[in-house]
C-alpha cells in the first residue's frame, strides 16, 4: 500500500499525529480545569481556542495549537487526495 498510494498513508500519518497533539492540548486544559465535554460537536474548535487564551496566562507555547490545526487540515487533504488516487 505504501508503494502504490503514500499519499493515503501520509494522510492517515498526519490525522494521527494531529490526535497526538490534541490529546496534549487537552491535557493542559484539563489539568487547568477547563476541559470541555468531548461528546459535542464544539469540542474540536472550543478545545484550542480554550488553551489558546490559557496560554497567555500561563506562558504556554502556541505551536500545539498550530500543528494541531497544520497537521488536521494537511492530514484530511492528503487523506482525501490518496483515495481519490486509488480509483486510478
Amino acid at each position: 500500500m505504501l508503494q502504490h498510494d503514500p499519499l493515503l498513508v501520509f494522510g492517515l500519518f498526519l490525522l494521527g499525529t494531529s490526535a497526538v497533539f490534541s490529546f496534549r492540548i487537552y491535557s493542559a486544559v484539563e489539568r487547568n480545569g477547563r476541559a470541555p465535554n468531548l461528546l459535542t460537536r464544539s469540542a474540536a474548535f472550543d478545545l484550542p481556542f480554550d488553551y489558546l487564551k490559557l496560554r497567555i496566562q500561563k506562558h504556554w507555547s502556541p505551536w500545539p495549537v498550530y500543528l494541531y490545526w497544520l497537521c488536521l487540515l494537511g492530514g484530511v487533504f492528503a487523506l482525501i487526495a490518496g483515495l481519490l488516487r486509488l480509483n486510478n
